[in-house]
Formats: C-alpha cells, sequence, structure tokens
C-alpha cells in the first residue's frame, strides 16, 4: 500500500457513517506496518505485514478485488465452469490455476499459461471475468514461539547458539540446559540458561530459537536399538545376562565388547568377545567370548569416538622415539593410561606391552597408536 484510501463505515452507536484512512505506518520505522484510523472517534490501530496480508488475502477472497486489471506474472484463478475467448470449454483442460502470460488486448482478452490440469503449459485466451488472482501464496505469519518460564528444562537445538546480541554460547546441539530468566525481559530477545560446558556450570544467553522444550520421559518418542553387526563394537552394560536371564561371566572391569556372531532368531543371544577389561572368571585376557542378551549391549560405538581405555589391542603406527622401541606394526596391549593430555596433539601417553616386550613397562602415546 503506497498512499491514503478513505473508506465509508457505518457506526452503529450513533447510526451515522464515519470516514476511515488507510495508509501505511511507521510505526518501528515504518517496518511494513498498515495504519487504520477513524479520526472523529479517537480509534486508531496498526497492523503488522503478517496480520495486513492475512486481513487481505480473506477481504479479497470473500469479496474480490476491485478494480484489479491482469497484468503479465500475476498468477490467477481459473474460475469453474470458465470458457476461453472462443467459448471453447473443452480447452481449459481442467484447469484451475494458471499465470497471465500477456495482458488485456484490444480485443479485451488475456493470455493465460495453464499451471495445473491435465496440460500444464498450455497457453489461452480467456476472458478477465473468469479470473481472480491468486491471493493464497502469501506467507503465513509464523507461530510465535513458546515462552518458557525460569526453572523449565530445555535443550540446545541448534549448532550456532548465541545470545540477541551475537555472542555464541558455546553450546553444542543437544546440550541439555534450565532457564533462568529472559533476556533484559523480553522474551523476543531470548533466554539466560545454566548449562554444563566442559564439566562446568556456565551461565549463557540464547536466542528463541537455540532451544526447545526436554520432553519428559514418559512422552519422549522410544526409539528402536540399532541392529548389530559382526565386528561392530558395543558398551556392556552392568549386570549383562543371557536371554533366559543366565549369567554373564565377564569381570566387572570388561565394559567394551565385540560381536562375534549375531542370533538366527529373533530375541537370541549375541557372540561377544571382551576388547577391554580382563576377560572372564575362568579365563582372563581380551578376545573371551561369551553369550549376551541384546537389551546389556549398547549401540555401536564408532571407531573415531572410542576413548583408549586399559585393556584395548593397538597398531603402533609410527616405531621410534615416541613408541619407546616398539617396532611400526606391532600389535600391543594398553596397561596403563595418562589422565594428562598433551595440549599439542591431545594425546596422552600410556604404558603397552608386546609378544616381544610381555612386562607391561614400555611407554608410547596414543598419537601413534590406531585399532586394529
Amino acid at each position: 500500500m503506497t498512499q491514503e484510501i478513505k473508506v465509508n463505515v457505518f457506526d452503529r452507536a450513533s447510526d451515522t457513517t464515519r470516514e476511515m484512512r488507510v495508509e501505511p505506518s511507521w510505526r518501528d520505522g515504518g517496518e511494513g506496518h498498515t495504519f487504520f484510523g477513524i479520526d472523529s472517534k479517537s480509534v486508531y490501530i496498526d497492523l503488522a505485514p503478517a496480520a495486513v496480508r492475512e486481513l487481505g488475502a480473506w477481504l479479497v477472497e470473500r469479496y474480490g478485488l476491485a478494480g484489479w486489471s491482469p497484468k503479465r506474472g500475476d498468477r490467477v484463478r481459473i474460475a469453474s465452469g470458465a470458457v476461453d475467448a472462443f467459448g471453447d470449454t473443452p480447452a481449459l483442460y481442467g484447469a484451475t490455476l494458471g499465470e497471465v502470460t500477456a495482458g488485456v488486448d484490444s480485443d479485451g482478452d488475456v493470455q493465460v499459461k495453464f499451471l495445473d490440469g491435465a496440460h500444464p503449459g498450455v497457453e489461452r485466451y480467456m476472458l478477465p471475468k473468469f479470473l481472480t488472482l491468486d491471493v493464497k501464496d502469501a506467507a503465513p505469519a509464523p507461530a510465535p514461539a513458546p515462552v518458557f518460564a525460569a526453572g523449565t528444562p530445555v535443550v540446545i537445538v541448534t549448532d550456532d547458539a548465541r545470545g540477541w546480541a551475537g555472542t555464541p554460547a558455546r553450546l553444542a546441539k543437544g546440550t541439555p540446559a534450565v532457564v533462568v530468566e529472559l533476556s533484559d525481559d523480553d522474551a523476543t530477545r531470548g533466554y539466560v540458561i545454566h548449562a554444563m560446558r566442559d564439566g562446568a556450570l556456565v551461565r549463557a544467553h540464547v536466542r528463541p530459537s537455540d532451544v526447545a522444550l526436554t520432553l519428559p520421559a514418559e512422552t519422549a518418542t522410544p526409539s528402536a536399538p540399532a541392529a548389530l553387526k559382526v565386528g561392530d563394537v558395543v558398551e556392556l552394560k552392568p549386570g549383562a545376562e543371557t536371554e533366559h536371564g543366565g549369567g554373564v561371566y565377564f569381570k566387572p572391569d570388561v565394559t567394551r565388547v565385540k560381536v562375534e556372531e549375531v542370533p538366527s532368531y529373533p530375541g537370541g543371544n549375541f557372540i561377544v568377545s571382551n576388547v577391554n577389561g580382563s576377560g572372564t572368571e575362568f579365563n582372563p585376557g581380551t578376545g573371551k567370548r561369551q553369550y549376551v542378551s541384546r537389551e546389556f549391549l549398547g549401540d555401536p560405538i564408532p571407531a573415531a569416538e572410542r576413548p583408549w581405555a586399559v585393556g584395548d589391542e593397538a597398531i603402533v603406527t609410527e616405531g621410534g622415539v615416541y613408541a619407546d622401541g616398539f617396532r611400526t606394526g606391532e600389535r600391543v596391549r594398553l596397561t596403563y593410561i595418562s589422565e594428562r593430555v598433551d595440549p599439542r596433539d591431545g594425546s596422552r601417553q600410556v604404558r603397552a606391552a608386546s609378544a616381544t616386550r610381555p612386562d607391561a613397562g614400555w611407554y608410547t602415546r596414543t598419537s601413534v597408536l590406531r585399532r586394529p
């Protein structure tokens, strides 16, 4: 809307006709708001762009668009029972939506390309009376984001969470958090939250789009466990049993196992071998097999994400000074892992044993080891 429009409106209270002005509003710096005013009644309202589009679409759909003349590029609705300029109904091919490719000519006809029906792309001359401007494409107003009260558990749902002023929150997607308060007491600016980052409780600002409500456990959508295949390394859950409730004899320090065989029928036992820990009660070492029910096995752990653990076997990728005498390609078993992380490359110092050095006293680094 680029100019003032004056419309007569009937005032039931005084049984009189008054004048209403409709014009662009400069509220909020002229961000597309529209002003409605009835001066004699001191009634003034501003409508946001989304509300104006919705109102306009409803008025056009209900009453038509007075004074509209089809022009090139307009999307139009084709009335039911319409005929072309030559009175030919079958030529419409059941089209209900079209695009004006040439405006009203000297004969009063409009050239329209069909966008649906049996033959989209066909063009015909139409009488304007069978066409209405298609206003269905107006963007619907986005649903307002929910406002979370202080104490509400939420979760980070974006990869770049940040405050309304642009300060990064440095919280990964999926991080649980709790709402502390609104940012500057304004829900449109987001929230101040508490969350754990690098093992410490931090306070951060986030936008409304950065967080979503955490579903309670009883309403969360359950998901089936991942299918396991031979070779997968998975977590062994505490208290593991077989499918019939029988015992599993791995020692308590066994926390990861490798799938050796999958069951031949649904619900059967998996045969797994330990990749860390000290084996079973009767047979020490790694690679010892046991039957385990699926419910006590975690989902596959990607090799790049599995932290090194005592008992893991590894291949030396670079012999020499960092491998303390181990040869390149030699297979070793970790017997000790330092808690200290080298800031230069993120590696840890470990001790390892091999077939040629079984005393488990040889130092090396995780940076020169790979998984078998």
